[in-house]
């Protein structure tokens, strides 16, 4: 390492990554960038570590020309540093539907970060989230009435997302930003107390540190609790499958403890239930049997012995789906998951295609199994763990699906009417020669 690369700043977040088993031989991070300070030192730092980086950045147009400002210095940094980028714009709503605006524009900002690691196949999604703002997200859980299971707020790593400056206080930021000339663009909107976090990071936590020395750390220190309250619930549960709680480990807990059991098992099962909802599931318990309660489409059903999630009823091949190989040669094959042709040379091929050399046998399309495992770049990775990587409910995991081609799994499949549809490609290991097959799965 140069002079540079060996600061103890560098160093530290070289840790970090190591600890976490991200290296820049597993493949691109796709980084978010807003142009404020976090994330450009972010940005600056992974580069000067050797990481193959993917910048995503979002416009959401709400400071005049300050916001295409701060576009432009991500894209000429970007630009500056050899590294690829994307900038999306945040739409524009009408006034009246603006009232949630820092809720949506965060679900707006971290769909746009999954679509982007899902294209690029990235090993991590990277934040620039620092030790004030995980102080600021516990206090403001706190404040809002959020259960002890919810206190462990910004975790270290929350895949696929990894928070690399997250041991770093806002002030060390910024003075390793001007050490190296890295340039950066304030948010004005931060230094007002209009919202909520502002309104902590400039009013609250500035009179702390004479009135409550160690502050900071009795409140790093909540979130470890909030960690080990889940583990308790999990254990009290006696989970065995995520779909289902037994009404026997319920009903002979206390009336507080039920509904923070019922809270985390339906957290489990990818949802965010309100107190209300919680209260709702919870009456099941003393319900007849077969009495169910919608959340998000979801049901939730008072089975005989025990309260069971049903995900909603999703087409798909429920066994072995042949695809004829003559037909894809003739007349080529499409369906609501995906197109197959022969083409004839390269100025056929779609940009996402994945090219075949015309092969022997049908392709077989089929549900995942547990022992299924895909190939990648260096290695294979097994289906399982890409739908985890995927952040694929528990309840929906089922749906997946392999496509095969003389045994050999070319492609995983997940398309869902609730969640986003997601694909994986094995990589091309031959040359292809013309006339071939093109495989395209549909987005």
């Amino acid at each position: 390492m140069s002079k540079f690369e060996s600061s103890p700043f560098v160093e530290k977040v070289h840790a970090y990554l190591n600890k976490h088993n991200i290296t820049p031989q597993k493949g691109h991070l796709v980084v978010a960038v807003s142009g404020g300070v976090d994330s450009m030192v972010l940005l600056h730092v992974l580069h000067l570590l050797n990481y193959q980086l993917h910048v995503v950045h979002v416009n959401y147009h709400q400071r005049d020309t300050s916001s295409d400002l701060d576009q432009t210095l991500v894209e000429k940094t970007c630009q500056a540093l050899g590294v690829s980028y994307k900038t999306y714009h945040y739409p524009a709503k009408n006034e009246e539907d603006s009232n949630n605006f820092q809720d949506e524009a965060r679900q707006f900002r971290h769909h746009m970060f999954k679509t982007e690691f899902d294209q690029e196949h990235a090993q991590a999604i990277a934040l620039g989230h620092n030790k004030g703002d995980r102080l600021e997200t516990i206090l403001m859980r706190i404040l809002r009435g959020a259960s002890p299971a919810n206190w462990d707020a910004l975790k270290e790593v929350d895949h696929p997302r990894i928070r690399p400056l997250i041991e770093f206080d806002r002030s060390e930021i910024q003075e390793y930003a001007l050490d190296n000339k890295i340039s950066w663009r304030d948010d004005e909107s931060n230094f007002e107390s209009d919202y909520a976090r502002n309104f902590i990071r400039n009013k609250f936590f500035s009179g702390l540190d004479s009135l409550f020395p160690g502050w900071d750390i009795n409140l790093e220190r909540v979130a470890s609790y909030g960690l080990m309250c889940q583990q308790a619930l999990d254990a009290l549960s006696h989970r065995k499958e995520e779909s289902k709680i037994y009404l026997y480990h319920l009903n002979h807990h206390p009336l507080e403890l039920q509904m923070a059991l019922v809270h985390r098992f339906l957290e489990r099962n990818g949802l965010r239930p309100s107190i209300g909802q919680v209260q709702q599931v919870q009456k099941l318990l003393q319900s007849q049997v077969g009495k169910e309660l919608s959340i998000n489409d979801v049901k939730v059903v008072r089975d005989s012995d025990a309260l069971v999630i049903i995900s909603p009823e999703i087409p798909s091949y429920r066994t072995e789906y042949v695809i004829p190989i003559q037909t894809n040669l003739e007349e080529g094959y499409e369906d609501d998951l995906m197109i197959i042709k022969k083409i004839s040379g390269p100025e056929m091929t779609h940009s996402s295609a994945y090219l075949l050399p015309l092969p022997n046998a049908d392709f077989i399309l089929r549900p995942w199994k547990v022992a299924d495992r895909i190939a990648i770049r260096g290695g294979s990775k097994r289906i399982s763990d890409l739908l985890n990587e995927w952040d694929i409910p528990a309840r929906q995991k089922s749906k997946a699906l392999v496509l095969t081609l003389e045994g050999t799994i070319i492609a995983c499949i997940f398309s869902s009417n609730s969640l986003r549809p997601l694909i994986r490609l094995a990589p091309q290991s031959v040359s292809i020669s013309y006339p071939c097959l093109e495989l395209y799965l549909k987005p």
